[in-house]
């Protein structure tokens, strides 16, 4: 994780304090770079993994870093300088670079200019004090580190985390607090605090039929990937679970002759284990690193990360992309992943706004937040949940509110879909693991690339749903790739271009008794969240002055009890928020604002 922290604070020993403070809490995270610079009024700390994460520069009228990669508009890797020289144009809409990023430039008449990666998956909040003290930070706990802030409860900012497992409208759990929305960049001047929109990229090709759209995605696919690929061709990583994304991620790494180490999560057994080593096979990889379950230590570390730094803001389901403490030093500069690849080149996006029942006609707004609400609660059992009947119909608004925002002017159904799913649920879920991993080491994240962006979602979902043009763009790039049985995380198996499955495979899993590895790793019975459970048990009571504790029990039950549940994935998602929430009212006391 990088690990962002900037103040503008015209008082040099507030300031002095406020970064001294956030550069020794950024060292208690293991950040193996932590660096510090102060230009009054303005200071800042940044932490990344690596030296290789990080471009800083300093001149006499200019500071700027990027922490991260990021792409000019000639497609090539921007450094500090760069950065800066593109963004001290007094143009009115600046550059939205391409890559995975988090960067910043103080010009010479003292703006400030941060931005993050075009999807907005970086997370980056901000808040002004009365003071007129301006606090911006990627973990929104590290605003703490000012002796002028204090945290106060928002409750738009809770409802939406317990209707979405994310925020709403970049409302944090913190009143004051937002999220810089995509797209846009925070400027901080004399007028104080201002969001700019960024140029979009030139229009997309026009694809006429189904052909064109394949070949069109194949170059810029390809183009993506090379591009976002690190100067140098240094030796990378790549998380490959075995799924088509990452096939078809590291297939187009290895065509392009980079220096490529496979990494799986998972346990001899596990589907993820057996499919990414057939891929191996295939494309001659030998040297494969599997990653074990994390232990107990690692699950309680990372909650207690969530919930006191990270604010909560994208939900409390950890454990699917936790690296285990054992291999962290292992770990290469960089790190390929397929994060966001079956939104952007999956069509799953695109048909979220669709419902899947052929006699229902029920489209738009409700039927893509009902798949949001899927992670959460319902307004209806909200309003059973909360003590203030005024809370209930806040969240019966908020999700009105969210349903009525969803048509965007000039696009279809289909698009409107891509653009809010990419802007949400994508954003908060992937996003979030995004950001945990970078933590360890850097994601190079090929989708997080405008002109791919664009040509996606102008794709009709006819064409690009259900995965099918990924499918024929895998075969595209490595036929061999398709003969590999296929997962969902459902006890469904079959390879893409075959008509048989895997009977051995599937005999032996239901002979071990060996759970899915998501089941396995979100089981409430899972050591990891026994103990977290054990943990926020304690804290129960720090939400009787919100909740109705009767009521309550229902949902969370008192432990040792656990729901009932067939899957604990998405349907567990509120009861993990629960008890993230009681741990944060309880550690960090904060008053309660309307």
């Amino acid at each position: 994780m990088a690990l962002i922290v900037l103040i503008l604070e015209p008082v040099e020993r507030l300031r002095t304090q406020a970064v001294e403070a956030a550069a020794r809490r950024a060292r208690t995270l293991g950040l193996g770079h932590v660096h510090q610079f102060n230009r009054p009024p303005y200071a800042a700390v940044v932490g990344v993994p690596s030296p290789e994460a990080l471009s800083m520069h300093e001149a006499d009228d200019t500071t700027s870093f990027i922490a991260g990669y990021a792409l000019n508009q000639k497609r090539k890797h921007h450094t500090a300088q760069t950065l800066a020289e593109a963004w001290a144009s007094e143009s009115p809409i600046p550059h939205q670079p391409d890559g995975y990023f988090c960067g910043s430039v103080i010009r010479k008449d003292g703006t400030l200019i941060t931005g993050v990666d075009p999807l907005g998956t970086y997370p980056l909040f901000y808040t002004t004090l009365s003071s007129g003290t301006v606090l911006i930070a990627s973990a929104p706990g590290f605003l703490t580190c000012h002796p002028g802030f204090t945290p106060t409860l928002d409750h738009q900012g809770m409802i939406g985390l317990l209707l979405a497992n994310g925020l709403l409208f970049n409302q944090s759990l913190v009143d004051g607090v937002r999220q810089l929305p995509p797209a846009t960049l925070l400027m901080v001047d004399a007028r104080g605090v201002q969001l700019m929109r960024t140029a979009p990229p030139a229009p997309p090709p026009v694809v006429r039929d189904y052909r064109e759209a394949l070949e069109w995605t194949e170059a810029l696919w390809r183009e993506a990937v090379s591009t976002h690929t690190p100067p140098g061709n240094r030796p990378v990583d790549c998380l490959l679970s075995g799924g088509r994304d990452s096939r078809m991620l590291i297939a187009t790494l290895r065509e392009q002759g980079q220096a490529v180490r496979p990494l799986t999560f998972g346990e001899t057994g596990d589907y993820e284990v057996i499919a990414a080593r057939q891929v191996c096979r295939k494309l001659h990889l030998t040297e494969h690193q599997i990653l074990d379950d994390p232990a107990v230590l690692d699950f309680t570390q990372a909650f207690r990360f969530l919930v006191q730094d990270a604010g909560l803001y994208s939900g409390a389901s950890i454990g699917g992309l936790l690296i285990p403490s054992a291999c962290r030093g292992q770990l290469r500069p960089h790190l390929w992943q397929g994060l966001l690849m079956d939104d952007v080149v999956g069509g799953y996006s695109h048909g979220f706004a669709r419902n899947p029942d052929p006699h229902q006609t029920d489209a738009g707004g409700h039927e893509f937040f009902r798949k949001m609400n899927r992670w959460g609660f319902s307004a209806e059992v909200l309003k059973q949940l909360f003590r203030d009947p005024g809370l209930g119909d806040q969240a019966v608004h908020l999700s009105r509110a969210f349903i009525n925002q969803f048509t965007l002017e000039g696009l279809s159904l289909d698009e409107a879909a891509f653009r809010r799913k990419l802007e949400n649920r994508a954003r908060y879920h992937l996003g979030a693991s995004l950001w945990t991993l970078s933590f360890h080491a850097w994601p190079i994240t090929p989708v997080c690339d405008q002109r791919l962006l664009y040509l996606s979602q102008s794709i009709p979902f006819e064409w690009i749903g259900n995965r099918r043009l990924q499918t024929d763009l895998i075969g595209r790039i490595h036929p061999g790739m398709l003969t590999i049985p296929n997962d969902a995380n459902v006890h469904r198996f079959r390879p893409v271009r075959h008509a048989w499955l895997w009977p051995e495979w599937r005999r032996r899993r239901a002979a071990s008794g060996q759970p899915l590895r998501y089941h396995r790793l979100f089981s409430p019975t899972h050591p990891g969240w026994t103990a977290i459970r054990e943990e926020a048990e304690a804290s129960r009571d720090a939400l009787a002055d919100l909740f109705q504790m009767d009521v309550l029990e229902r949902y969370w039950p008192r432990f040792p009890k656990v729901p009932a549940t067939e899957t604990p994935f998405a349907p567990l998602a509120g009861y993990r928020n629960l008890m993230a929430l009681a741990i944060w009212l309880g550690r960090q006391s904060p008053t309660s604002s309307p």
